[in-house]
Order: structure tokens, then C-alpha cells, then sequence
């Protein structure tokens, strides 16, 4: 989903939920703070429990997905990782054929 797109409706509706309970805070600055804290936890648990195991697993489709990213410049937050946690998608013969599993 990039900028140029529609969120769907059921995205929209938690944006508004969101904005509405930012809105309720809007002069408790620890009230904020908390739901910071619970969009935080949420934002880590989707990103280790669904975006990660979903990352390609080759180079080519790794690429594919990059080059889509960059074309539509929507380059959305992602905790930064280390090199070899992204490669640990990749089977090891797609990247290194002569290292086997040795991806360092």
C-alpha cells in the first residue's frame, strides 16, 4: 500500500480510532506517552512476528521487493537490521554458493 493509494477501509478505521484517542490525550502528556508506548509495542510485535517471516527468501525476490519500495518511495519505518539477519531469509546457496551456510 503506498501514499498514492487508498488506505482500506478497515486501515482507515484504525487510523481514525487512533487519531481519536490521540485527540482524548491531546493535553495528558503521560496519557500520550502510553499510548506512544502501546503503538511501540504493537509496531515491534507485528514487525518480528509477521513482516519478518515474510521477507523474501532469494535474491531475486528480495530485489523485487526493494525496487518496488524505492519506485513507489515508500520506504515505510523498519527497525534497522543487521546485514545478516536480512540475509537470514536467503537460502545460503542463493547467496554464496561456495560458503554454504556461512553467510558472514
Amino acid at each position: 500500500m503506498y501514499s498514492s493509494d487508498p488506505l482500506p477501509a478497515d486501515l482507515q478505521t484504525l487510523v481514525t480510532e487512533v487519531e481519536t484517542l490521540a485527540r482524548v490525550r491531546h493535553d495528558n502528556c503521560g496519557q500520550l506517552l502510553q499510548l506512544l508506548h502501546v503503538l511501540e509495542d504493537l509496531h515491534r510485535k507485528i514487525y518480528q512476528e509477521e513482516f519478518q517471516p515474510a521477507l523474501p527468501d532469494s535474491r531475486q525476490e528480495l530485489f523485487a521487493l526493494l525496487q518496488d519500495i524505492e519506485t513507489n518511495d515508500r520506504w515505510p519505518y523498519i527497525h534497522r537490521l543487521q546485514v545478516q539477519a536480512l540475509l537470514q531469509n536467503l537460502a545460503p546457496t542463493e547467496f554464496n554458493p561456495g560458503l554454504g551456510a556461512d553467510i558472514s
